[in-house]
Parts: C-alpha cells; structure tokens; sequence
C-alpha cells in the first residue's frame, strides 16, 4: 500500500463467486462513498493547514514594521520556506535576530529569504 502512496489505508479483498446488480451497484456506492469521504477529508486538512499557515505569516509580519509581506511555501514533509519582502533594508544583524526568532517560534521552518519590495518582480 505504501508503494502507491496509500500508507494509513487497509485493504480489504471481498470474493463473491457471482455478484447481482444489485449488489454491484450497491459496492460501487459503497467505494465512491469512501472515496468522496477521504477526498472531503483531505481537503479540510488542506483548508486547515492553509488557514494555519496564512496565521503565522501575519504573526511572522508583526514581528518588525520593515516587512512588507511573508510568503511560505512548505512540502508534503512539513519543511517550510519563508519569503519576506522587506518595505526596506534592514542590516545583517537584524536580520539574523529576525531569522532566529522566527525558527525558534516555527521550528519547521527550515529557510527563510529577504527580498526588498523592488525586487519581486
């Protein structure tokens, strides 16, 4: 199960030596049901995760009024990058402090990057 991306899930083999309509009919609902209940499943845990993720970017911002906006990008391993435009330079040193305090609050985070407003684009 592992090998197709299926960990966390059993597989259960139902042998029927002839299956009716009704029956057939009555499994196929049964499995789109899971399927649509898994799907759901996974799609809250994505909104959540993203609501989560948009909380600690405004709570990243609040830490100094040089930055502009935090932008993360994280993987399916939880390992994050943080990209925070700056309004305007800020020394090295700060922003050393700065990265310090963010992976000491958000341990997960494993990169973060400055970028000044100029330089998006």
């Amino acid at each position: 199960m592992a090998e197709y991306n299926l960990k966390g899930y059993s597989l259960n083999i139902v042998q029927v030596a002839q299956v009716n309509p009704n029956a057939e009919n009555q499994l196929d609902r049964q499995v789109n049901n899971i399927l649509n209940q898994r799907q759901c499943e996974q799609e809250q845990a994505n909104e959540e995760r993203q609501q989560e993720q948009e909380k600690h970017n405004q709570e990243i911002e609040k830490l100094s009024p040089a930055i502009s906006s935090v932008t993360a990008v994280s993987d399916n391993k939880n390992k994050q990058i943080t990209l925070i435009e700056l309004k305007k330079n800020i020394s090295a040193k700060k922003k050393k402090a700065l990265v310090k305090q963010i992976k000491e609050k958000y341990p997960n985070i494993n990169l973060v990057e400055f970028v000044q407003e100029s330089e998006k684009e």
